[in-house]
Order: structure tokens, then C-alpha cells, then sequence
């Protein structure tokens, strides 16, 4: 993670395809609703903008 302003961040998150059948999907659902619940359990709310860098340079 990285700070890239006053209340800006940037995270990066390897990712290889799982075995076990969770899609980059289902990660990116999973992590940003655990940031809204840790956002939310501190009384804080939350923006995240997500971009996959490489392969089909998807957003969420």
C-alpha cells in the first residue's frame, strides 16, 4: 500500500488464478466489502476504485 494523498491510497494485490474455482470476481467483491465493514466498524465511510493492471484491464 501506498499513500498518494491526504486521505488517498493505493493498494496492489497480486492475484493468480485459484485452484479451488474463486474467481478475481469474487476476491474483489470479498476485499471491498471488507473494507466498507472495517470502514464502517470505526464510524468511517469509504471510496474505492478498482482496476485489474494487465489482462482485460477490467473496473469494479
Amino acid at each position: 500500500m501506498r499513500k498518494t494523498g491526504d486521505c488517498d491510497y493505493t493498494l496492489t494485490v497480486p492475484y493468480d488464478h485459484d485452484p479451488d474455482g474463486v474467481s478475481l470476481d469474487e476476491e474483489i467483491q470479498n476485499l471491498q466489502s471488507e473494507m466498507f465493514n472495517i470502514a464502517e466498524s470505526h464510524n468511517r465511510s469509504m471510496k474505492a476504485e478498482i482496476y485489474e493492471v494487465g489482462g482485460q484491464e477490467r473496473s469494479w
